[in-house]
């Protein structure tokens, strides 16, 4: 449970599906930082490739009533899951004020974002999240130094 956090965690801080992410931590932790590269560009490459041929013709294919009703049903699923999922690793998280003050503020500001309230990359939400994380683990690490724990 422990490694899964560290996964999610490390994976989530790029931009990507989980797969991506995963497949980005797991090179990581086989061959270093050129595992990590090596991992994430060969699980990348196809579905980019794929991607790129599409994109030459997708205005075309939107043009289709049945193809823009599929992707606003597909909007719908992925925030349902998108929640879901964040439900699920808040159960497994510490409980304390920053762990609740992250969550409420993550969630607030994508629902802003959304709702388009303000537009601004989701990026930003990213990398205020990992500041938050690594300002709250240097803390902790500086505390349990104090208390003469091992770390």
């Amino acid at each position: 449970a422990d490694e899964l956090i560290d996964l999610v965690a490390i994976a989530e801080s790029t931009p990507g599906p989980i797969a991506t992410n995963a497949a980005t931590y797991i090179g990581y932790r086989r061959g270093g930082v050129g595992g990590s590269i090596a991992a994430t560009v060969g699980v990348v490459l196809p579905s980019f490739v794929i991607i790129y041929i599409i994109s030459l013709f997708i205005e075309q294919f939107m043009e289709f009533q049945l193809v823009q009703n599929a992707f606003k049903g597909i909007q719908v699923a992925v925030a349902i899951l998108i929640l879901r999922a964040g439900t699920r690793l808040f159960r497994e998280l510490a409980k304390n004020k920053v762990s609740y003050i992250c969550y409420a503020a993550a969630f607030c500001a994508v629902l802003l974002v959304n709702a388009s309230v303000f537009s601004f990359s989701t990026i930003y939400l990213i990398l205020l999240g990992g500041i938050v994380g690594l300002a709250t683990m240097a803390v902790n690490l500086h505390k349990a130094k104090g208390e003469g724990k091992d770390v």
